[in-house]
């Protein structure tokens, strides 16, 4: 069968001084923030707690469960070493718990910092507020403390004493590139626009397109929805129109400067791009002679799309670290901010919290048009909670909930491939397709998918023609390409074209260790050994730990005579857990060889 694609593995590092600049948002660190998972302080003294890793104490030496177990639960120390072994699970709640009752027991202000973070990845913000009074007080401050309760005062209105707390951050740090955003909606709170403009015009250089955008709604807000537009269509060339918020901006002030019809094409011209479920909102209003809204309509909805932005920067930097207490803070400003509980809830499923991740999917606002790709989300991570039964349960209900929409079957379809049940996951395919009627370029993925459950069931016709109904949608897709043209030589089908394709695949994504081991596959099948070797030698180094490409690596070694190391590649394959029956196979290998007229292929 042809080499899976498989993801690479997402590991969520710190973030230092520094390191965003050079993609967007300039200056990181200067501050404790928490990575789920891993409490990240920039102070020397915090100890850094990651995924799978040993428990680490405050000395920075590890910690054994299972002498955690039999410390006292009472105890300050055993409450302590509890809450780091909850966090070292991702159990961000529990660990909270924990390190609060070590903290009634110890007073510390390391600690209270932990436990105040813990608060808001948790979204306990009620007791965050608390804790944040005291943190606020104390010298060096803890910037996120100062934030929260400043945005607690505009959550309420008062934003004059909103603006003070700001002006007490300081110019370092993350919170010190959202400043200049947060004082300038507070200053549009109290009807202060041209201070809010001038405010917004001394951001960090590194943040200009944030600022131009935050400015440009500004205006629509203060009515003024031509100088609006002026600068929307300037961050539009900025970013190539990629911004959804900024699309949806656009086209809103085209809306109310009269323009309604390139309104509709900026939303075309999106949706060609791929939008979510709000975008295709807004066209459905304009469409209808209804008006679309802006992004955000006042001050707390500004503030919170400024922490959002920088939640998701934070996020495309580092995969989710430090990002979910700017998106938990933006959630706490504006608590209908649909898209700070997706992402605190990506960053939870990515790192394997699916208890969390699913709690702040169901955190989404039943009314917002991304309810419905939470729910997706949420039985997404069901699945991955060992909760297939209930992420089932979920899809079908979806599915004949919305007949009009085929995701809740593909997800359906896509679960139970993951799981080999390949004639499940065929039909849920199959429902989806005949729903869609004519297939568009987009849809190839739909059609490969099932391929590979007809190709799993040994019905290759079906395969073959889902295949190359995919190539017509999309002729020079890489993992197709790879797919039937693996599948037509393992057949002794079509071997010319099959070859010039699986090159090509190569050639688009030399860096994919599985597409390299299909074409070094291909050369050992057609007698070209020491090509095979090349190729196969370089997916290894791509793919170290798959056990099919080791194999495939021993298989071409022992054709060249490399006997000895034909081996070792087959032992580190065993020892790399491949699929049950492949494994007769390799310890056969390994006892006799390969035999002049054996082509048998492992896996």
């Amino acid at each position: 069968m042809a080499s899976a694609i498989r993801p690479a593995q997402i590991r969520f590092p710190t973030i230092g001084r520094g390191a965003m600049r050079s993609v967007l948002l300039g200056r990181a660190c200067g501050s404790a923030l928490l990575v789920v998972g891993s409490l990240a302080a920039c102070a020397p003294s915090a100890a850094e707690q990651r995924p799978g890793s040993p428990l680490v104490a405050g000395n920075g030496a590890p910690v054994d469960p299972v002498r955690v177990a039999n410390v006292s639960a009472s105890s300050a120390a055993g409450n302590f070493l509890a809450g780091n072994f909850a966090l070292d699970r991702g159990e961000v709640v529990q660990a909270a718990e924990y390190l609060s009752a070590a903290l009634a027991e110890n007073d510390n202000q390391d600690l209270r910092q932990r436990v105040f973070l813990l608060q808001i990845a948790g979204n306990e913000m009620a007791a965050a507020v608390d804790a944040a009074q005291t943190l606020a007080a104390e010298q060096p401050a803890i910037p996120e403390a100062t934030l929260l309760l400043g945005l607690d005062q505009a959550r309420a209105g008062d934003f004059e004493a909103a603006a003070a707390r700001f002006r007490e951050l300081g110019d370092e740090g993350l919170s010190g590139l959202v400043r200049p955003f947060l004082l300038a909606w507070a200053a549009q709170g109290v009807g202060d626009t041209q201070t809010a403009r001038d405010t917004l015009a001394s951001a960090d250089p590194t943040l200009a397109t944030l600022g131009l955008y935050h400015a440009a709604v500004l205006e629509a807000i203060a009515g003024r929805p031509a100088e609006a537009e002026t600068a929307l269509r300037a961050v539009t060339a900025q970013t190539g129109g990629t911004s959804e918020r900024v699309v949806r901006a656009l086209a809103a002030v085209l809306v109310e400067n009269g323009k309604r019809d390139e309104a509709l094409r900026v939303y075309e011209d999106a949706l060609g791009r791929g939008a979510s479920d709000m975008l295709k909102t807004d066209m459905a209003a304009v469409e209808s002679d209804d008006d679309p809204t802006l992004p955000f309509v006042d001050s707390q909805g500004g503030m919170a799309d400024a922490l959002l932005g920088l939640a998701e920067a934070l996020a495309r930097q580092q995969g989710g670290a430090q990002s979910l207490v700017y998106a938990r803070l933006a959630a706490f400003v504006r608590p209908d901010l649909a898209e700070a509980y997706l992402l605190s809830g990506d960053i939870f499923s990515l790192q394997g919290n699916q208890d969390l991740a699913i709690t702040a999917y169901r955190d989404v606002p039943e009314d917002s048009p991304l309810a419905w790709g939470a729910r997706l989300s949420a039985a997404r991570a069901l699945h991955d909670e060992d909760r297939g039964e209930e992420a089932e349960r979920t899809l079908v209900a979806m599915a004949e909930e919305r007949p009009d929409r085929t995701d809740a079957l593909v997800t359906l379809g896509d679960l139970e491939r993951g799981e080999q049940r390949y004639a499940e996951a065929e039909q849920a395919y199959t429902k989806a397709l005949d729903r869609m009627g004519t297939p568009t370029e987009a849809d190839w993925i739909l059609l490969y998918n099932r391929a590979i459950t007809y190709e799993r069931q040994d019905k290759w016709p079906q395969a073959e023609a889902d295949f190359l109904k995919a190539l017509e949608l999309q002729p020079d897709q890489p993992l197709v390409l790879n797919y039937l043209g693996y599948s037509w030589i393992d057949r002794g089908m079509n071997l010319e074209r099959a070859q010039d394709m699986i090159r090509n695949a190569v050639a688009q994504r030399p860096e994919d260790g599985f597409i390299v081991d299909s074409l070094g596959w291909v050369y050992y099948l057609t007698g070209q050994y020491e090509r095979a070797v090349e190729q196969l030698e370089r997916a290894v180094e791509l793919e170290p730990s798959d056990p099919v490409i080791n194999d495939h690596l021993g298989d071409a070694y022992w054709r060249v005579g490399r006997e000895r190391e034909a081996r070792f590649q087959w032992r580190r394959a065993l020892s790399l857990e491949p699929e049950a029956d492949a494994v007769p196979g390799i310890e056969t290998k390994l006892k006799t060889g390969l035999v002049e007229d054996d082509d048998s292929q492992p896996g």
